[in-house]
């Protein structure tokens, strides 16, 4: 499942879902594994991260504050991949 995906043609950013980590595994069944597809002319890489229930519920809070206009930051706790996002602003 994509989480978002950003693209202008040349350049890609994606967040995905790939499924559970450990299904069936009583301490790990919520947790999520993960990836970072980014391509550009210059880099590409696909960086791994798990995700918990919790960080989920951080994403739908982080769209709300997008979709208002607002700047986000997902994920900002050192250990995982930092995700910030800043609307196009026409005025600036």
């Amino acid at each position: 499942m994509e989480l978002i995906g950003l693209s202008d043609g040349d350049n890609s950013f994606r967040v995905r879902v790939l499924g559970r980590r450990s299904p069936g595994v009583l301490h790990l069944h919520d947790q999520l594994d993960a990836e970072v597809p980014i391509a550009s002319s210059f880099v590409s890489g696909r960086p791994a991260m798990s995700l918990f229930p919790s960080d989920l519920e951080d994403w739908s809070r982080a769209l709300d504050l997008l979709a208002a206009g607002q700047d986000i930051c997902w994920r900002d706790d050192d250990h995982s991949p930092e995700i910030r996002i800043q609307p196009h602003n026409e005025e600036a």
